[in-house]
């Protein structure tokens, strides 16, 4: 389980949410190779395919009623990332209530207004990217509290011959959940073996990269906004909530820019926004030099 940050009382956010989850239908965007399928009720992004190469992970069907938490695709977490104080995981907007308000053959704009705050999500696809943007908006007079992350789940051939790049040099933190659990400066690459859910602390106002390696494949993770990445695959264990049907957990690995300040969430004055940001660039193609894993 992740570990429950401390997360402040969001009762009337979660209120105001409406647990519509797919209602709204999906829309597609594609440009070139590329092609993009996002529900527009949640925000999920379904699936992210360049000439016809999937880059994320969904079971099949996709989880989308799921009553503790959905897996696959790149849900949103917001108004909290991870486990709040009452045991519910990645918030409340993954559950739908977004509403349309523009939508192109490239790009798509969708809208949650809540209790004291207005979420914009934002994808734009390009032949060779998907970006997709978060911000919130502090629509009330007081502060408002909270922390958010995305969330993809990204495709692999074999969970255990993956390597992702970027973490040398941060500092880390795994979640109690892990065999024993650790934290300090994270050295070398990150060979994902085993159950993983590592929290890497990154600068909040500048972008970084992440990049996750298999033998024939590349995918480069680009983000700004976040303070934090989180690394994580469930391994048998499955230690998480929802369902992850079957050895699918060798079938992907999460790289997830999130804010959670130092203490579990970020605030923002009156009129306030932030703005998080990921960029995912794949590329498939046998790499010429064998990944290093030290």
């Amino acid at each position: 389980m992740r570990k429950a940050w401390n997360a402040l009382p969001f009762a009337a956010i979660v209120a105001a949410l409406s647990p519509c989850a797919g209602a709204a239908g999906v829309v597609r965007l594609a440009s070139g190779n590329a092609a993009c399928a996002v529900d527009t009720a949640t925000a999920r992004v379904l699936s992210f395919r360049i000439g016809g190469e999937e880059t994320l992970w969904n079971d099949d069907p996709p989880q989308m009623d799921a009553p503790d938490w959905a897996h696959g695709g790149m849900p949103v977490c917001w108004p909290w990332f991870g486990v709040n104080a009452d045991g519910a995981i990645h918030g409340t907007a993954w559950r739908g209530g977004f509403e349309t308000q523009s939508a192109s053959r490239t790009n798509l704009v969708l809208r949650l207004a809540t209790a004291g705050a207005v979420l914009h999500f934002r994808a734009a696809l390009s032949p060779d990217a998907l970006e997709v943007a978060l911000e919130t908006r502090n629509a009330g007079t007081n502060e408002l509290a909270f922390s958010a992350g995305l969330h993809p789940y990204f495709r692999v051939s074999e969970r255990d011959d993956v390597l992702v790049h970027g973490a040398d040099g941060l500092a880390f933190e795994d979640d109690p959940s892990c065999p024993s659990p650790t934290n300090g400066t994270w050295r070398g690459v990150i060979a994902v073996t085993n159950y993983l859910d590592r929290i890497f602390r990154v600068n909040a106002s500048a972008e970084a990269a992440f990049r996750l390696s298999e033998p024939a494949r590349r995918v480069s993770v680009e983000f700004s906004g976040a303070d934090a990445v989180n690394v994580w695959n469930p391994g048998p264990e499955k230690l998480c909530p929802g369902t992850v049907p079957g050895d699918s957990w060798r079938r992907f690995v999460c790289i997830e820019p999130i804010v959670i300040g130092t203490g579990g969430t970020v605030s923002l004055p009156a009129g306030g926004t932030h703005l998080l940001r990921i960029r995912i660039i794949p590329s498939v193609g046998v790499p010429k030099e064998k990944e290093k894993t030290e």
